[in-house]
C-alpha cells in the first residue's frame, strides 16, 4: 500500500479533537427504587411489583456508551433476580417481556419498560422508566426482595474522527441499588367467611340474566352469570345454584374471558305458572378492608306455560265384509248376521278403556306417594343442617374455653349458630339475623314451637353484641334447639 494511502487512513480514524469534559456527577445521573404494596398481603392476592429508573435525560444523551453489546434504546443493565426466581412472580405474557416502553436489559434478557414519563425537576430534565411484574403469594409468610441493580457506562471526553464519527477516550461504570424490601403475606381469615366465597379478590361485579324467560313445559332455560372487576384468578369452580321451587338445575359450565368469567346454568321446568328463579349469592374478600363482601341478586321472574294438548282419535274400522253365514239355532229358524272386523274393534276398544283406567290409577297412587313440595325443602334443609352440623359444635366446644369472658363466648355462640343457620337455610347471613327468621324456619319445616324458640335465641346473642345480656347456658340450649329442628 502506498505511504499516502496509509497517512490518510491513519488521520481518518485517529481521534482528534477531544471534546471538552463537562462537569459530570455520575450519582445524579440515575437512581433506582422498589416500590411495593405497604401494608401486609393476602394469600391468593395479585399485586403490582415496580421498578422505577429515574434517568438524567441530558447525561444519558451525552456521556452515555453502551454497556452491552445490544441495541437497546437505553443503554442501561437492571440486575433484579427475583424477577424471575420466586415463586408466585407473574411475568407479562403480550408480545415482548414488559410493555411498550424504552428497551433495556434485564439480566440476560432485552425488555421493554412498562411505562416512561419526563419531567423537569430543577431545570433538568429527568425522565421516570417503570418496569413492573404481578405477584401472586402462594402461600402465607415473610417474602424477602433484594434491591434491584442498575448499571451503566459512560465517557467524560470523546474523539471525533474526519469522517464525523465520535469515540470515547475514557470509560467509566456506576451503579446504583435500590432499598431491598419484604412483602408479609397472611391467610385469608376463617371467622366471617360465608358459603358462598368463591376464593375472588378484589371489587367483584356480578350480573346475572336467563333466557328465554317466558317457555313452554318441556323447554328448557339458561341462567348467566357474568363475573368480572376483580381478580378472578383464584375462581375454579361454578357457584352453588340455590334451589327454586319447580324447576330443575344442571350444574354450571365455566368459562374465561380475558377479564370476566361466565358461568351458564340449563334450567329445567318441572311445573307451568309463574316461578321465580333463584340467583347464587356470590362473596368475595376485600384485600384493602380485610372484610368479606357478599353480592345478592334478587330472583329472576319466568313464566311456564302449560304444553298444548295432543289427543289421539281411536279409529276403528270394520274390516272387510266377511260372508254372511246362517246358523240354526235351538228351535229359532231366524238368521245370524256375525261380523268378525266389529267384535274385533269392539273388544280393541273395551281393552284400551280397561288399560286407560288401570294408568289413571297408578297415576294417582304414585302422586299420593311423591313427596310434597314442603317435603322436599324440608328433606334438603335437614341435608344441609347435617352436613354443617359439625363445624357448628366445634365452634360451640371453644366457647367452653371462655367461661370467664361472658362477652366473648356469646359472641362466638352467635357467630356459629348464625353461620350454621345461613348454611341450613341455605341463605346469607343477613338473612338469619332478619325479623323473619321464624318464618324461614317454618318454611324449611321446622316446628312451630322449635323455630320461634331458636329465633328468639338468635336474637337474644345478637343483642348481646351490643350490651345485652345473654344466658349462660346458650351454647347448650342452641345444641339442644338445633337437634330439635333438624
Amino acid at each position: 500500500m502506498p505511504v499516502t494511502s496509509v497517512l490518510i487512513a491513519a488521520l481518518c480514524f485517529a481521534p482528534v479533537a477531544p471534546i471538552a469534559a463537562a462537569q459530570i456527577d455520575a450519582a445524579d445521573a440515575a437512581s433506582v427504587t422498589l416500590s411495593v404494596p405497604s401494608r401486609p398481603l393476602w394469600v391468593g392476592e395479585l399485586v403490582e411489583l415496580n421498578v422505577v429508573l429515574d434517568l438524567d435525560v441530558a447525561f444519558f444523551e451525552t456521556w452515555s456508551v453502551p454497556l452491552v453489546q445490544r441495541e437497546l434504546d437505553l443503554q442501561v443493565l437492571l440486575g433484579a433476580p427475583w424477577f424471575e426466581g420466586i415463586e408466585g412472580l407473574l411475568v407479562p405474557l403480550d408480545g415482548e417481556l414488559g410493555g411498550s416502553g424504552p428497551s433495556l436489559a434485564l439480566g440476560g434478557s432485552v425488555v421493554r419498560a412498562d411505562r416512561s414519563q419526563d419531567r423537569e425537576v430543577d431545570g433538568r430534565l429527568r425522565r421516570s422508566v417503570t418496569v413492573a411484574r404481578h405477584f401472586r403469594a402462594e402461600g402465607a409468610g415473610a417474602v424477602d426482595l433484594t434491591g434491584p441493580i442498575l448499571r451503566f457506562a459512560y465517557a467524560t471526553e470523546f474523539g471525533e474522527s474526519f469522517l464525523g464519527g465520535r469515540q470515547p477516550l475514557d470509560h467509566f461504570e456506576a451503579f446504583a441499588q435500590a432499598q431491598a424490601a419484604t412483602l408479609a403475606v397472611r391467610d385469608l381469615p376463617e371467622q366471617g367467611r360465608p358459603p358462598s366465597f368463591i376464593g375472588v379478590l378484589g371489587d367483584l361485579t356480578v350480573q346475572a340474566g336467563a333466557s328465554p324467560r317466558d317457555l313452554t313445559l318441556g323447554e328448557k332455560l339458561e341462567l348467566r352469570l357474568t363475573l368480572g372487576g376483580a381478580d378472578l384468578g383464584g375462581f375454579t369452580s361454578p357457584p352453588h345454584l340455590p334451589s327454586s321451587a319447580g324447576l330443575r338445575a344442571s350444574d354450571g359450565t365455566l368459562t374465561r374471558g380475558a377479564t370476566q368469567v361466565e358461568v351458564v346454568y340449563t334450567i329445567e321446568p318441572l311445573r307451568e305458572g309463574a316461578l321465580d328463579l333463584a340467583v347464587p349469592q356470590v362473596s368475595s374478600f376485600d384485600p384493602v378492608a380485610g372484610v368479606y363482601r357478599t353480592v345478592a341478586l334478587d330472583p329472576i321472574p319466568i313464566v311456564v306455560r302449560a304444553a298444548p294438548a295432543s289427543g289421539t282419535a281411536l279409529d276403528l274400522e270394520s274390516g272387510a265384509d266377511e260372508p254372511a253365514s246362517t246358523a240354526a239355532g235351538s228351535g229359532d229358524d231366524s238368521d245370524t248376521v256375525r261380523n268378525p272386523g266389529l267384535l274385533g274393534g269392539i273388544a280393541a276398544l273395551a281393552l284400551a278403556i280397561a288399560a286407560a283406567g288401570l294408568w289413571a290409577l297408578r297415576r294417582r297412587g304414585a302422586r299420593a306417594m311423591a313427596p310434597t313440595e314442603v317435603q322436599v325443602r324440608a328433606q334438603r334443609t335437614r341435608e344441609r343442617a347435617r352436613a354443617a352440623r359439625g363445624e357448628l359444635d366445634r365452634a360451640l366446644q371453644l366457647t367452653e374455653g371462655h367461661a370467664d369472658r361472658d362477652e366473648s363466648a356469646s359472641a362466638m355462640v352467635g357467630s356459629a349458630l348464625i353461620e350454621f343457620l345461613a348454611r341450613a337455610l341455605d341463605c346469607s347471613v343477613a338473612a338469619v339475623v332478619g325479623p323473619d327468621l321464624d318464618l324461614r324456619l317454618r318454611s324449611a319445616g321446622v316446628a312451630a314451637a322449635t323455630s320461634g324458640r331458636l329465633a328468639a335465641l338468635v336474637d337474644e346473642l345478637v343483642a348481646a353484641r351490643f350490651g345485652g345480656v345473654a344466658r349462660d347456658e346458650a351454647a347448650e340450649l342452641a345444641r339442644i334447639l338445633v337437634d330439635e329442628a333438624f
